[in-house]
């Protein structure tokens, strides 16, 4: 598509199921020293970014 000037401010939105559980989960797994880690995501992006090794965050 196309756009004549600047329509206004972008934004994004996120939504995060079971973020609560995932928190404690992933703070366990860092007290315990535990580098390997199952993530299941439908998103190919998550995906691709745990399969080359730079997800662009830090656990």
């Amino acid at each position: 598509g196309s756009s004549f000037g600047n329509p206004g401010r972008g934004g994004y939105g996120v939504s995060f199921r079971d973020n609560n559980l995932r928190g404690v989960e992933i703070a366990k797994e860092k007290e315990w020293n535990w580098n390997k880690v199952w993530v299941e995501s439908d998103s190919n992006a998550v995906v691709q970014a745990f399969g080359n090794g730079l997800p662009p965050w830090q656990l």
